[in-house]
């Protein structure tokens, strides 16, 4: 009896010489397929925490007995079963035989095992400062190596800016190479607000003069950076002297006790505009006050020739030296009283020659 399904089968008796006298009789033997116990396992490797799922997809048979599966889950959470399914089963990580038989009507299917692999999660880690200033940005790492990041800033790489103020806490979930995602978390703390930096308000000076800047009015300021500095007598103090050439901008940086900068400028406008003043008069008494006939003068480069005459036309005085002036005298020769003439040529800054021509006079 080997074909699946129904079979006849007829016993045939009989007695007598050629079995005169008969009896049949018919009974019938029903042949039921063994079951077939496959089944699905996903997915199937899996990341730690993720549940694998189980299905079956088999056959048994169509005669209504009672069947029995025998689920096997090695280490698994449940373990077994014998249900039909589907199972959702948890493990640890690591490589667990699960298997399946199924048995109905007496009939015992062949065994199925499938092993299932669950992966442990990746173990990322964020380093970096701890603290940021307002404002200000720092970089955060996630290592070791993956193949995705998605950081709560909106990076997609390995790193991410942070902005004192307004990250105060991060977190970055990365993708390993087995497709399992796990996340770190990082704090940033913010110290209080920043400095307040006051540079004072722009000014104007003369080509040549100097002017003494202050930030003595910042607020929260334990030390100071001027620049440019190339300018100023020290770049690092709160009050420097400044000598600028051309109208120039100081950017002045402060640091609070955090060492958190915040920035204010002032403009120093110098006026360049080439000019040699002198007086309409002197005293060379010798009292020390007015005693030298000299001019004052900015945007000069070089005096070619600055001369003193009498009314007369002689020429009583004369210097390319631009730090020297008359003091009353010819030959040694004290001059007496009255009005003189004086003439200067001279190269300014911006290279053009210029002559300046004028009375004075001399009083004793």
């Amino acid at each position: 009896m080997t074909a699946v399904g129904k079979n006849y089968y007829y016993l045939k008796v009989g007695i007598g010489a050629g079995f005169q006298c008969q009896a049949i009789h018919v009974d019938s033997v029903t042949i039921f397929p063994v079951p077939i116990a496959t089944y699905n396992a996903f997915p199937n490797p899996a990341c730690l925490g993720d549940s694998i799922h189980f299905v079956f997809n088999g056959t048994t048979n169509a005669s209504g007995g009672a069947i029995n599966y025998n689920w096997l889950f090695t280490s698994g959470s449940p373990s077994s079963g014998n249900m039909v399914g589907p199972y959702q089963v948890f493990f640890n990580t690591g490589t667990f035989a699960t298997s399946l038989q199924v048995t109905q009507d007496a009939c015992i299917s062949n065994p199925v095992a499938i092993p299932v692999t669950i992966n442990p999660l990746p173990t990322p880690v964020i380093t970096g400062p701890t603290s940021v200033c307002i404002n200000n940005g720092v970089i955060l790492h996630a290592t070791p190596n993956y193949t995705n990041y998605s950081w709560s800033t909106g990076a997609s790489i390995d790193s991410s800016l942070v902005i004192g103020g307004v990250d105060s806490s991060v977190f970055v979930i990365v993708t390993d190479v087995n497709g399992c995602k796990d996340s770190a978390f990082y704090t940033i703390t913010t110290p209080g607000a920043l400095p307040i930096p006051n540079a004072g308000n722009d000014t104007s000076i003369v080509l040549g003069n100097s002017i003494q800047l202050s930030a003595v009015n910042s607020v929260n300021a334990v030390s100071y950076h001027w620049s440019p500095g190339a300018t100023l007598n020290d770049s690092t103090i709160a009050e420097p002297i400044a000598t600028p050439d051309s109208t120039t901008t100081y950017v002045l940086t402060v640091f609070d006790a955090n060492g958190c900068a915040a920035s204010d400028t002032v403009v120093v406008i110098v006026d360049q505009t080439p000019v040699i003043v002198l007086p309409n008069g002197f005293t060379p008494n010798g009292d020390g006050q007015n005693d030298v006939f000299i001019h004052h003068s900015r945007g000069v480069d070089k005096i070619i020739e600055f001369s003193i005459f009498n009314r007369w036309g002689e020429k009583l005085f004369t210097t390319n030296d631009i730090t020297v002036g008359w003091d009353g005298t010819y030959k040694g020769v004290a001059q007496e009283m009255g009005t003189y003439v004086y003439a200067i040529l001279a190269i300014m800054k911006d290279t053009n020659q210029k002559s300046f021509k004028g009375n004075f006079m001399l009083i004793r």
